[in-house]
C-alpha cells in the first residue's frame, strides 16, 4: 500500500524523525493558513508531483488559501488530490536523500544515500549498501554508511534519522521508506521535508495501521471491494481482495492468470 505524504509522515515522526509544522486540508475544509511563509502540497501518490505543479509556494495567508483552492481542483498526472498538506517554508542550506528498500539482488533491504536531494535524484551519484538482518542496525553503522556517501559534518546527526528511519521501515513491514529531501536548515537542524513510504499488504494481519484500504493508484474501494477484502481477513492465501477490481458495466471477468486470461480481456 503507498501511503500519501502526511501519512507516511505521521509514521516517521512516530519514530523520532523530525518533520515540518503542517496541516492536512480536505476539500470542504475552512482552513486559516498559520504562516504568512508556507508550502502547498497536493496529496497524491504519484511520483514526480513538483514538476506537474503538485508543490506551490505562498509567500502570504491570501496567497495559501489560493494555492489551496487550485490544487483541490487540479489533476496531478491523472489523479485528483486526495487533500492538500500545508507546512511551514523551511530556511533550506542543503538537501540530502535518504532511503530503504528491499533489494532483490542483495536478497536484503539496502540503504540508498545521496548528499544531494530533491528533484531529479535519478541523475544523482547514490551509495547503496545492504543491510545484515542478522545484526544490529548501530548509530555507528549509520555513520559509517553516511560517511560514505559523503554527508561530512552532518554524518553524526543524520546517523540517528537513518537509524530510526530503519526501525520505522522494519516495525511497520515497510518496502520503501524515503526521505527526499532530508534537509538542513541554515540553523543547522535535519527535517524529513517530504515522505514516501510503501507498507507490504501481506503484513497487515499483524499490524494495526488505520489508514482507509485503496486501490493502487489511491481510488477508494467499492463496497464490493471492501467486501472482498473482508474474505482474505479469514483465509491466508488471500486471493479474494487482492484480485477482485469492481469495474463499471455489466459484464464479469472470471481470470486465473497467464496469457489467456489478457487475451480475453483484449478481445473483450
Amino acid at each position: 500500500m503507498k501511503l500519501y505524504e502526511f501519512e507516511g509522515k505521521t509514521l516517521l515522526a512516530k519514530h523520532g524523525i523530525p518533520i515540518p509544522s503542517g496541516v492536512v486540508v480536505k476539500a470542504g475544509d475552512d482552513h486559516t493558513p498559520e504562516h504568512h511563509s508556507a508550502v502547498v502540497k497536493a496529496q497524491v501518490l504519484c511520483g514526480g508531483r513538483s514538476k506537474a505543479g503538485g508543490i506551490l509556494v505562498a509567500h502570504s495567508k491570501e496567497e495559501v488559501k489560493d494555492h489551496i483552492t487550485t490544487l483541490q481542483n487540479s489533476t496531478i498526472k491523472g489523479e485528483k488530490p486526495s487533500c492538500v498538506l500545508v507546512e511551514q517554508r523551511l530556511d533550506i542550506e542543503s538537501e540530502y536523500y535518504l532511503s530503504i528498500a528491499y533489494d532483490t539482488r542483495h536478497r536484503a533491504p539496502v540503504v540508498i544515500a545521496s548528499k544531494h536531494g530533491g528533484v531529479n535524484i535519478e541523475d544523482q551519484t547514490v551509495n547503496i549498501t545492504p543491510i545484515d538482518l542478522t545484526k544490529e542496525f548501530t548509530k555507528e553503522t549509520a555513520k559509517s554508511i553516511l560517511e560514505k556517501a559523503n554527508f561530512e559534518d552532518d554524518a553524526e546527526e543524520a546517523s540517528a534519522i537513518l537509524q530510526n528511519l530503519f526501525r520505522c521501515f522494519k516495525q511497520n513491514d515497510a518496502r520503501i521508506a524515503e526521505i527526499n529531501p532530508l534537509i538542513k536548515t541554515k540553523d543547522g537542524q535535519l527535517i524529513a521535508a517530504d515522505a514516501k513510504v510503501v507498507l507490504d499488504l501481506d503484513a497487515f494481519s499483524r499490524q494495526s495501521h488505520d489508514f482507509p484500504p485503496r486501490s493502487a493508484s489511491g481510488r477508494n474501494l467499492t463496497i464490493y471491494e471492501r467486501e472482498a477484502k473482508k474474505i482474505d481477513a479469514h483465509d491466508h492465501r488471500g486471493t479474494a481482495g487482492g484480485s477482485f477490481y469492481d469495474l463499471d458495466g455489466d459484464i464479469a471477468v472470471l481470470a486465473s492468470g497467464g496469457g489467456a486470461s489478457l487475451t480475453c480481456v483484449d478481445a473483450l
